[in-house]
Parts: structure tokens; sequence; C-alpha cells
């Protein structure tokens, strides 16, 4: 007897696995002071380090949570927290052009422009930058982590489609494969 597996992947389970995925990212962003108030500190370290690659999680750079910081440094929670609310409001978004590739990279040049500020010391020398180095960071951050949430839902979901284990109506036959 032939044994054929249906494997189906529906644009619907590819967004469900997207949001999924970021709502578990974003959660690890937000339990290093939970979790240290409630003694689970090596747990609360290693989320630190998972996230250390990514972020430099400089903590006068970052949001604290009862005067702990978060995994990862305003700018980036910025980025992170707005993809996620750009994945949620992507069906009502997407139709602009604003937010298709290449365009979406236009959200990048205030983002670094700041960095270009921080980086030429232009921060130091007027006490506008210094005063609000963290809303800069959190409004540039926001800017690019939303418009790339809404526009990197339908390249996921046009990826996913690539993938043999995804296709719709995919039979594969393991008996033939095996011998």
């Amino acid at each position: 007897m032939e044994k054929v597996l249906f494997i189906s992947m529906t644009e619907k389970t590819a967004y469900r696995i997207l949001l999924g995925g970021t709502t578990l990212w974003c959660i690890a962003i937000l339990s290093p002071p939970f979790l240290l108030t409630q003694d689970f500190s090596v747990i609360a370290f290693a989320v630190k380090k998972m996230f250390a690659p990514v972020c430099h999680q400089i903590s006068e750079r970052s949001i604290s949570i009862v005067d702990i910081p978060l995994a990862v440094c305003a700018r980036c929670s910025a980025m992170y927290f707005s993809f996620f609310f750009g994945i949620l409001f992507w069906k009502k978004l997407s139709s602009l052009s604003l937010f298709s590739f290449p365009n979406v990279f236009i959200v990048l040049l205030p983002l670094a422009l700041d960095v270009l500020v921080n980086i030429s010391g232009i921060s130091e020398q007027y006490s506008f930058f210094q005063t609000s180095h963290l809303v800069r960071r959190i409004v540039t951050g926001t800017l690019v982590g939303f418009s790339f949430g809404v526009a990197f839902v339908s390249v996921f979901i046009s990826a996913t489609k690539e993938i043999i284990f995804f296709k719709p109506n995919l039979h594969i036959d393991y008996e033939s494969q095996t011998k």
C-alpha cells in the first residue's frame, strides 16, 4: 500500500507563524526585569546573552522596568515592538506603496541621520541632542520597525510558498523514495 503525506500551508498559517514568532521575541525582550524580580537570574542572563549579538545593550540607552533594563536598547525595543504592530496592521496598510520593497528603505534615512549625529560628536556639542537621545532612538526605531513589519509579511508569505514542505497540495510518496 502506498503511503502518501499531504502537506498544506496557507497564507493564514504563514502569517500566524510570523506573528507567533514575533510575539515570543517581544516577550523575551520584556522578560529580564520580570525574571530578575522573581529570582530567575540565570534565565534572565541567558535571555540577555541571546540578544547580545543583535544589540549593544547599553543600560543608559535602554528602557528600564523597575530599574532593570530590557533585553535590548531603546531603539531595538522600538524596532521589535513596532515590527510586531506592523505585522498586526499588515492587511490594512500593505497596499500603500511606502510599505513595499524597495520603497520601505526610505525610513532608514532618519535612523542613519541619528546614528551619524552620534558618531560625528554633534550630539555632545548641543544640549538638544543630549536631552532627547532616548526619544530620538525610540522614534527612529519605531519608523523602521513598523514599516519593515508591514512590508515583511508579504515577503515571508511568498518565501514560505517556496519551501517544499509548505507547498499546497504537495503529495510525497515516501515508499517510492525509500526503495
